[in-house]
């Protein structure tokens, strides 16, 4: 599903040059859920950016279902993101003055399907992550572990094949953690493609896979 092939991101010039990824080689197939571990500053956010579309590689090739991410227009990658990808992030980016129902709505704005079938879609991810009681809550009156199954549901509500998430158990409370991984893993059983930056290793023990990253490289 996911092929990097000598993957390298360069940021900066000459003496300040740092090479966030070098040289990265990867396979990710469908249906896996990967953990992607190492300290900080190793490059997993700059990985995590470009499987997401949201950066691109200084060299390499990044192959997403067999097809060139780097050969995309930015139309079309725009829509692979969006149709392909769901993303979660640690700060659960959530807008503090809308509804969870709106906050889960946002993806759907770039799509052409129908109102009824918009919110049909919102309640179905509201469920699915046991928070649908709350859709009309507001993102400042619910708790941190809330908080994170909204942005989960934002993330799947246009049923994308891969989850990316950085660090979204890192503000929770154990007993939260283990609720959000939990979602993740029937997630997976329904066949989502999970890829998690974490530095928990009890995260990365219920994961199919751990990549870990030095200095940039896979080790």
């Amino acid at each position: 599903m996911i092929e990097l092939i000598n993957l390298s991101k360069v940021y900066g010039k000459s003496n300040t040059e740092v090479k966030a990824l070098n040289e990265v080689n990867l396979e990710i197939n469908e249906g896996e859920m990967i953990a992607i571990m190492g300290p900080s500053g190793s490059g997993k956010s700059t990985l995590l950016n470009i499987l997401g579309g949201l950066d691109s590689p200084t060299s390499g090739e990044y192959l997403l279902k067999n097809r060139n991410v780097q050969n995309m227009k930015q139309k079309e990658l725009s829509k692979v993101r969006n149709r392909t990808f769901g993303f979660v992030v640690q700060s659960f980016a959530l807008i503090d003055h809308y509804s969870v129902f709106n906050n889960v709505m946002i993806p759907l704005d770039y799509t052409k399907l129908k109102k009824a079938d918009k919110k049909e879609k919102i309640r179905l991810c509201l469920d699915k992550v046991g928070i649908l009681d709350k859709s009309k809550n507001y993102p400042y009156e619910l708790s941190g572990g809330q908080c994170q199954r909204v942005a989960i549901a934002r993330a799947l509500v246009n049923t994308p094949d891969v989850i990316l998430a950085d660090e979204p158990t890192g503000n929770l409370d154990k007993n939260n953690g283990e609720q959000i991984i939990e979602i993740f893993k029937e997630l997976n059983k329904a066949k989502t493609t999970i890829i998690i930056i974490t530095h928990d290793d009890e995260v990365a023990s219920k994961c199919n896979r751990v990549i870990r990253l030095e200095d940039g490289r896979i080790i």
